[in-house]
């Protein structure tokens, strides 16, 4: 009965709520998506997901567009910086990042098969990691991952051209007991 109480609670608990969750030794996977039809410059949107993340931890990348446009740059092009936003010419080879760690990024390309990024223990030095998608626009889905010495946080957002990307799906993958906070968050204005 205490099962069934707590998952009509999870169910309750939509796409605007705050939720915590424990992951004990299993998998938990949350995904949000989102979609545009409005001009950048009138109404800006933000889905907000908050992840503990610690050494050892399992993040899973994967975008899909509605227009069945595959990007050619995805997720091969990342920028790497140090508290600082990353500058147009800071893009390198996300498997280039960590020549000493093989399996730190596995998986596929995003697309078909999502791109997995395993937080190794190089990264408790304060670091970004921003993941774009591209759209047939040049507009983009991106996905910035801070990694400070403390809680990480993973935060999506996108442009509002129709054709760009229009789900992204998300997971965390853990082997300990982890909390994981994760809330959407929108919000609007006009430029």
């Amino acid at each position: 009965m205490k099962h069934l109480v707590r998952l009509a609670v999870a169910l309750s608990l939509c796409s605007f709520a705050v939720q915590i969750v424990f992951v004990r030794g299993d998998t938990y996977d949350r995904s949000g998506s989102f979609s545009f039809d409005q001009d950048l410059l009138e109404t800006t949107q933000h889905d907000t997901y908050n992840v503990h993340l610690e050494v050892g931890d399992t993040l899973t990348i994967l975008c899909k567009n509605g227009s069945k446009f595959r990007p050619s740059k995805f997720p091969e092009m990342v920028c790497l910086s140090d508290r600082a936003n990353c500058k147009d010419d800071a893009a390198v080879n996300l498997k280039q990042l960590f020549p000493s760690k093989k399996n730190a990024v596995t998986g596929g390309d995003g697309w078909e098969k999502p791109v997995v990024l395993t937080v190794p223990d190089e990264m408790r030095v304060p670091t970004r990691l921003s993941f774009a998608c591209l759209s047939p626009k040049n507009h983009a889905i991106q996905f910035e991952v801070d990694i400070p010495r403390g809680i990480k946080n993973l935060k999506t957002w996108a442009g509002t051209d129709p054709e760009a990307f229009s789900a992204a799906v998300l997971s965390t993958r853990a082997s300990l007991l982890l909390p994981v906070s994760l809330g959407l968050a929108v919000y609007f204005g006009s430029h």
